[in-house]
């Protein structure tokens, strides 16, 4: 698992063309897994209250791919998100997110072909300008969705918001892989013992 500060999301947004931009914002805004998130439609979207409604994901079969119940019972959820990231999505489509020809994106060829070059991009110095500054982490796709963890616990958001927000089948699972990152109810515990001593 490789956690991502804004600022290192930024570098590593930055070396994808502008075409990309949308998705990765909303992986790492709604900390979807890939497959949910390519399997959105317009539909998923209640545009008015800021909802999207994660309720399928892309399986890979023998015969290709298709379109299936997310990992777990608790993936079917609702969550929210910024209307300034829901405004910008694109509701002229099938599917939020496409490929170039306006069909669904899949994992195993945009992870080739965009996601690979982007990163070995931000992580490219450049000789001209040995100061600027390049991505030092190695990240997956993934590691969108444990950042928006970290993000989301990090500025105090409960815990169990967070479990909700990723859909896992149970708040252990996120106490099991996030939990180390949630230090409010400890600052809570130093500032409680504070008080009691003289």
């Amino acid at each position: 698992m490789t956690l991502l500060t804004p600022d290192e999301y930024q570098l590593l947004r930055a070396s994808f063309t502008p075409r990309w931009w949308l998705l990765l914002d909303f992986l790492v805004a709604s900390g979807c897994r890939f497959s949910e998130a390519t399997a959105l439609t317009p539909a998923d979207v209640d545009r008015v209250n800021g909802l999207v409604r994660i309720n399928k994901a892309w399986k890979r079969t023998p015969d290709g791919y298709e379109l299936g119940q997310p990992k777990t019972r608790r993936s079917n959820r609702t969550i929210n998100l910024p209307s300034s990231l829901i405004d910008r999505l694109d509701y002229s489509h099938e599917f939020l997110f496409t490929n170039s020809d306006g069909g669904p994106i899949r994992i195993y060829s945009w992870r080739t072909n965009v996601w690979y070059k982007s990163l070995e991009k931000a992580q490219r110095k450049d000789p001209k300008n040995p100061d600027k500054p390049v991505l030092e982490k190695d990240v997956r796709v993934h590691d969108l969705r444990h950042s928006c963890a970290s993000w989301l616990l990090g500025k105090g958001v409960p815990l169990i918001t967070v479990s909700a927000q990723l859909g896992h089948e149970d708040t252990s699972v996120t106490v099991k892989i996030y939990g180390h990152l949630d230090r409010t109810a400890g600052q809570a515990a130093a500032t409680v013992m504070a008080d009691m001593l003289p």
